[in-house]
């Protein structure tokens, strides 16, 4: 029992992991550092050839840590086979470092399933922190570059970064596992800090949806504590935000192929986007949308490590969901769509609202932002895998056994004999 209590469980002992387990945070923590340091001018120490067997040694470190555990039981077939092939599937039109992120993801989220989850969100949280300020206060004793830009009438600061809207991305992925943290005890003055570190990062690199998005999570979270009854029986949010991926993602798909510049309401949305709708379409048309997926790359505004960017025309395609239909193909998407609906319907049966809210915050960024489909830019990715891979029976006895304590102690079990 204790072997189980210590491998499962969303509140798992932070003394009952083995030496194994740290097999899994050295290379969950390296890919981590990894990742971000990839997205910001340090980029340029290690970039190319030597970023690839960087991950890949992070990718055998995970391999021996799953070797000595134990690989698939028979109940983890269908979500295993699932994460399997968007791995392959994601991994065939992978060309960078950036791309490679995608298929990467998919091996952590399996392996996660060992490590109670609230261990892996402090693990996140702690390096994510320390990761962005080594960054931040880099560019500002100018180890690195701090590019400003400007553009079309805005002022955006990268703070080290090589896009103005990662530092906000990865702060709202801080922002997140700060509220799963603190759950019930979420307090007004933690959350108008989080608020104000997100406000600044949005001062400064006029990144909207990222700071938009953190802020109404942490209003949520509020609310949540306030009133939790009220929460809990509203059916119908949870019937749409179950299926939030699937319905945001087909939604948005389909509101981009039938745009059409010349109706008046769908020229103004696309105004209020950005262009996003214009943007989507003329990749689809460019492209087109296969069933495997095909290697694209497209120019936006982000540098390269010496801090240039493309010279070419703009056509950067921002929604989550027609990215990935074009890159990743059609099987890829629909395997998406499920593993995610899946996964949040279990989340839904377990009672997890918070992780649940979470996850549907992300699924409404990804209208606007491409971001969420990396571990450093949401680390839940891995709640829903254990949702999937943890039997809903086992994970609610191991919570109760933790409640109550062992027999033997002071305490309900006792009376058991």
């Amino acid at each position: 029992m204790e072997e189980m209590k210590r491998s499962v469980g969303w509140k798992g002992r932070l003394d009952l992991l083995t030496a194994d387990d740290r097999l899994y945070f050295l290379s969950y923590g390296s890919f981590l550092i990894i990742s971000i340091l990839s997205n910001s001018f340090y980029y340029g120490f290690f970039e190319g050839k030597t970023c690839m067997w960087l991950q890949i040694i992070c990718l055998l470190i995970l391999v021996g840590y799953e070797y000595r555990n134990g690989f698939l039981k028979a109940q983890q077939w269908v979500p295993g086979l699932i994460l399997v092939a968007m791995t392959f599937l994601s991994l065939r039109v992978a060309f960078g470092s950036m791309t490679r992120l995608v298929p990467m993801m998919f091996p952590y989220i399996y392996c996660g399933r060992r490590i109670p989850f609230v261990k892996i969100v402090r693990f996140t949280l702690k390096y994510c922190i320390i990761t962005i300020s080594l960054v931040v206060i880099s560019a500002y004793l100018g180890l690195i570059d701090n590019v400003v830009m400007y553009k079309a009438g805005r002022v955006r600061e990268f703070m080290g970064f090589r896009y103005a809207l990662y530092l906000p991305g990865i702060l709202l992925n801080i922002t997140a596992m700060w509220v799963y943290l603190r759950k019930d005890k979420v307090d007004l003055a933690g959350s108008l800090f989080w608020g104000v570190v997100n406000w600044y990062a949005y001062y400064m690199t006029d990144s909207r949806v990222s700071f938009l998005v953190a802020e109404a999570l942490l209003v949520l979270a509020l609310l949540m504590k306030w009133l939790p009854k009220v929460v809990e029986k509203l059916r119908l949010l949870w019937a749409v935000l179950i299926p939030s991926f699937a319905l945001f993602g087909g939604f948005s798909v389909v509101m981009t192929m039938l745009y059409d510049w010349s109706v008046p309401w769908m020229r103004q949305i696309n105004s209020m986007l950005d262009g996003r709708l214009n943007l989507g379409q003329h990749s689809i048309n460019k492209y087109g949308i296969t069933l495997f997926g095909q290697q694209i790359e497209w120019v936006g505004n982000g540098l390269d490590s010496a801090g240039n960017s493309v010279e070419a025309m703009y056509d950067y395609v921002d929604n989550l969901y027609v990215k990935m239909l074009l890159r990743n193909g059609t099987i890829f998407t629909v395997l998406m769509a499920v593993f995610a609906t899946w996964a949040m319907y279990r989340l839904w049966k377990r009672r997890e609202y918070l992780i649940l809210i979470i996850c549907a915050t992300v699924a409404i960024q990804g209208l606007l932002s491409d971001l969420s489909l990396a571990l450093h830019f949401n680390t839940f990715w891995i709640a829903m895998g254990f949702s999937l891979f943890v039997p809903q029976n086992l994970d609610r006895s191991l919570r109760q056994t933790e409640i109550d304590g062992p027999p033997g102690e002071d305490g309900p079990n006792d009376e058991d004999g």
